[in-house]
């Protein structure tokens, strides 16, 4: 069962976010490196998750994203209300259509599976709930992370020193 690439590609985002907006600036252009995710998709999931207030997306060079609630308190049905509000509705209304209506198994199927598909999305929506961004930050070591951040901040230093190279006239 696919829950949603939104939902996946967010959470993704958010935790490049944490992880590393107190080393880096957070771009669209490192987001949609890191996610794999066309420019595109990063920004209209970046959007709704700036109008969920989850995020913060200052405009200008050297602006960076950065969290706008702490970690513990960003939960993942928080996140896949903001990106992908009608996700756990399709799955639960997502019942194949055009079955035969006159085999008693194609005219009933839909009733029979509507109960224990909502059963199935409120036991998800709980745990979605119970489940923070802090948790899931949790699994990346931290020596991976430092080795990460220092390559950030190398690449961040030599873009500085190129940009006032290129500055500078004689």
């Amino acid at each position: 069962m696919k829950l949603s690439f939104k939902l996946s590609v967010g959470i993704h985002i958010l935790l490049v976010i944490r992880l590393f907006q107190d080393h880096t600036e957070i771009s669209g252009k490192l987001l949609s490196l890191s996610t794999g995710c066309n420019p595109v998709v990063v920004r209209g999931i970046v959007r709704c998750l700036k109008n969920a207030g989850i995020v913060s997306v200052p405009r200008g060079p050297g602006s960076s994203t950065r969290l706008l609630k702490d970690a513990n308190e960003i939960n993942l049905w928080e996140i896949l209300e903001a990106v992908d509000p009608e996700a756990m509705e399709k799955m639960v209304t997502g019942i194949h259509t055009g079955s035969s209506q006159v085999c008693p198994v194609g005219r009933n199927i839909y009733g029979v599976l509507k109960e224990p598909y909502g059963k199935i999305a409120g036991v998800m929506e709980n745990e979605m709930r119970k489940t923070t961004l802090a948790d899931l930050a949790e699994n990346f070591s931290e020596e991976e992370l430092e080795a990460a951040r220092a390559e950030l901040r190398r690449r961040s230093l030599s873009k500085a020193i190129a940009k006032d190279d290129a500055e500078v006239s004689f």
